[in-house]
């Protein structure tokens, strides 16, 4: 498994790519190719090379469109890449929409979501993504609901969640309507000042506020629940604002941050913060004799039982 520190002999064995030199803003597989934004445009990585696919300054994040095109967000608003063989090339900018896009996602139906901090969360229907001439929809303002929503959405496989002050929407592709979310309403306010709310590819939430940091892991139930369990060793590390989580198997997480990565296990971390699971064999009500009322338990729930107010004191084995 990786370590959660690496001494400085060990770490030859990264090697840089030759061009990457710079400020990259991220790494995003699209199809078979490995596409880099970075503040000197937008670069193709193959094997040990790096191609630059655009001049434009401060490429932020790409997303699929489809298996020829895809999206990204920049500096300056939205530019539109095309396969040609197996090369990426720009194909056109979005002439009407300037806003910086660095937080860019797609739902389920492949409308295009944008997040703005100070700006607003805007929305892209499908069908209008190929017009250089699109408007998106400032849905933080301009919704079904009637509502003014936070300017932050969260991705959680391809559902898009948004939020008031209160409670958590989702939005639903298909009616094209924000609906209530209850699904993690349990662990997981939307008045808490959220940090970061991230979904990695085994269905784990990494969830931060003020307070803390969480791991939230699924539980195999038929209706949607969560284990929770705080992850202190992330908190106030992470970059503010840029957050991000790879998760490579049970065993190995990495978290960027700004002095580095962090490895971390949480498998391990799991196993050693699980409750203890307590076998009851006898309870004793400590008053004369043939007092055991209850021989074994294990998981199940304990029954409920009363006593008289006399009766106050009790063994356990």
């Amino acid at each position: 498994p990786w370590k959660k520190h690496y001494f400085l002999e060990e770490k030859n064995k990264a090697e840089e790519i030759p061009n990457a030199r710079g400020q990259v803003w991220g790494l995003n597989q699209i199809g078979q190719q490995l596409l880099m934004g970075h503040h000197n445009g937008a670069f193709q990585i193959e094997g040990a090379s790096c191609i630059k696919i655009s001049d434009l300054m401060g490429v932020w994040k790409f997303v699929a469109i489809d298996e020829q095109h895809a999206l990204a967000g920049y500096y300056k608003g939205l530019i539109l890449f095309e396969k040609k063989g197996t090369l990426w090339a720009q194909k056109h900018i979005t002439r009407n929409f300037v806003e910086s896009s660095r937080i860019i996602s797609l739902d389920a139906a492949k409308n295009v979501w944008i997040d703005h901090p100070y700006r607003g969360v805007f929305l892209i229907l499908r069908e209008d993504v190929f017009d250089p001439d699109l408007e998106p929809r400032k849905y933080s303002h301009q919704n079904e609901m009637n509502k003014t929503l936070r300017y932050l959405f969260f991705d959680i496989n391809q559902r898009i969640l948004l939020c008031d002050q209160e409670h958590f929407y989702q939005y639903n592709p298909i009616t094209h309507k924000s609906e209530p979310y209850l699904e993690l309403a349990p662990h997981v306010r939307a008045d808490a000042g959220i940090l970061f709310l991230i979904q990695d590819d085994y269905k784990n939430i990494w969830y931060g506020n003020a307070s803390g940091s969480y791991l939230l892991v699924p539980e195999k139930t038929f209706i949607p629940s969560y284990s929770v369990y705080p992850i202190d060793d992330i908190t106030g590390v992470l970059p503010g604002g840029f957050e991000s989580v790879l998760t490579i198997d049970k065993n190995n997480v990495i978290f960027p941050t700004e002095k580095g990565f962090l490895f971390f296990d949480p498998a391990r971390y799991m196993e050693d913060t699980s409750a203890a699971q307590v076998f009851l064999s006898k309870a004793i009500l400590n008053n004369g004799a043939d007092s055991i009322f209850y021989t074994g338990h294990l998981g199940q729930k304990l029954l409920n039982f009363r006593f008289k107010k006399k009766h106050h004191s009790f063994t356990f084995h």
